[in-house]
């Protein structure tokens, strides 16, 4: 497993290029389209994350430079490699 770092004390528990990457309908429908983003400029916006702060056991919180601040909270299933985007919110800074 690749560990890819983010800022000196987190590390992201996956490779942004290797995992299957889904995203809810609450964070698809209103923020993926309002930020005009497709699944590729998504991975893109993990990848360049400039901070991460974990959340829970599987939960992650990246906060995104991309057309403005934004914060995407994902999920991280090891087993089946697959990051969840759960939401997003404009204007969130780490």
């Amino acid at each position: 497993m690749i560990f890819i770092t983010i800022d000196s004390d987190t590390l992201l528990p996956f490779d942004v290029d290797r995992v299957r990457i889904d995203t809810s309908n609450h964070f698809r429908n209103p923020w993926m389209r309002a930020w005009d983003w497709d699944l590729i400029e998504l991975r893109e916006a993990i990848r360049e994350a400039y901070g991460v702060q974990r959340a829970g056991r599987k939960k992650w919180e990246l906060f995104v430079r991309k057309n403005g601040e934004k914060k995407l909270v994902v999920v991280y299933e090891a087993r089946s490699e697959e990051v969840f985007v759960i939401t997003g919110a404009e204007g969130s800074s780490l």
